[in-house]
């Protein structure tokens, strides 16, 4: 096989990115597990994302479907929803937003068949996530497995 014609991308940014827990984004149906994931000295708006998060629960635009059970992750430009358990609970359900850098008033949401519905760092994130769902999946889902599943959050350093 011949591999001339593929993977050339250029330079790509992959800098190190900070990943932090930003506790839970609770609403009657749905609660969130909220990340940052920014380079190190960047910062963001947590209470601007936090309201942004919740008026699109309130408006319908991020579904709790069966679980209500989920996380998001912020980065500068790029906010990233996934809300497990639609028809399958083992499948989770996207909604992406960019804005520019630090301002969520003008965020967008993105055509995931267009742009797709994560990039690689996130998807580090997104696996983390999903073991812990497969334990709580696996578990009795009392109140202490929600719990469990809650207060696990990945904390790294991705490069």
């Amino acid at each position: 096989m011949n591999y001339k014609n593929i993977g050339n991308l250029g330079n790509c940014n992959t800098g190190k990115r900070f990943v932090k827990s930003q506790g839970l984004i609770e609403t009657p149906n749905l609660v969130t597990k909220l990340y940052t994931m920014l380079p190190k000295d960047a910062s963001i708006d947590l209470d601007s994302a936090r309201r942004f998060i919740k008026t699109k629960i309130e408006e319908g635009e991020i579904i709790p479907h069966l679980s209500g059970m989920g996380f998001t992750i912020l980065s500068p430009g790029v906010l990233n929803s996934s809300v497990w358990g639609e028809e399958f609970p083992v499948l989770s359900k996207n909604e992406v937003y960019f804005f520019n850098q630090n301002d969520l008033s003008d965020a967008r949401r993105l055509d995931l068949n267009v742009k797709g519905e994560s990039c690689a760092f996130e998807r580090i994130i997104a696996g983390y996530e999903a073991l812990h769902w497969l334990k709580y999946l696996k578990s009795e889902k009392k109140e202490k497995d929600k719990e469990d599943y809650f207060n696990s959050f990945l904390e790294t350093i991705l490069e």
